[in-house]
């Protein structure tokens, strides 16, 4: 399920991202991507099991999901609208309320991601920014996660039954919820961390874009 990065690409090289391919109605394999305010973006974790929990969620009542370093797919798929820069969609957490997932109305998990910008025509690297790793970092810090770099490195070495029937236990020990961001008086940024099996809930900080549409 999980492949490797491609030691050759150089796309989110310093600190590897993942994404998501499906399957279309063709049979062929698509880079999931999310419609930002700034236009399309491809949707990138920076936890690939993140990722995974992601695959195996919508796998359940969809097409076949696979998760692939970012670094191994076109750099043209980064390009902006414009084509004046870079841009990626990245994946912060999952949207809850009163400890419960924030659910689409097609089932699949609600997101919450921040859009990540760079201006510059084709620069030759495409990194995550410390504007994005700061706030990526406070979520896990709030939720005591420190060693999140650490932890998603060691998951590359686990053996692909490890990681699937930790996905299993994962989605099967978190409630699902149709409430609305709107609706709740607190929203909160679900995480998980894989090699403790347990998952955080923190309050949202309110920068990245948290839909369930």
């Amino acid at each position: 399920m999980l492949k490797k990065r491609n030691l050759g690409r150089p796309f989110f090289w310093t600190l590897p991202a993942y994404v998501l391919l499906l399957k279309d109605s063709g049979g062929d394999w698509c880079i999931d991507a999310a419609q930002t305010e700034l236009g399309r973006a491809v949707t990138c974790f920076l936890s690939p099991f993140d990722a995974i929990i992601e695959a195996a969620h919508l796998a359940k009542n969809g097409p076949s999901y696979r998760v692939m370093a970012a670094s191994e797919i076109d750099k043209n798929l980064f390009c902006d609208p414009d084509e004046e820069g870079l841009i990626a969609d990245i994946h912060v957490g999952w949207p809850a309320c009163d400890g419960r997932i924030l659910k689409r109305p097609s089932g699949a998990f609600g997101r919450s991601c921040t859009v990540m910008h760079h201006w510059a025509a084709y620069p030759p690297r495409f990194e995550v920014d410390a504007v994005m790793l700061a706030e990526y970092s406070q979520y896990r810090e709030l939720a005591g996660l420190y060693a999140w770099q650490e932890a998603a490195a060691n998951i590359l070495s686990w053996s692909e039954r490890r990681i699937d029937l930790l996905a299993e236990r994962a989605l099967a020990s978190i409630e699902l919820t149709h409430s609305e961001p709107k609706d709740c008086k607190q929203i909160e940024i679900a995480l998980y961390d894989p090699e403790f099996e347990q998952w955080h809930f923190v309050p949202y900080a309110g920068r990245s874009n948290s839909g369930v549409e």
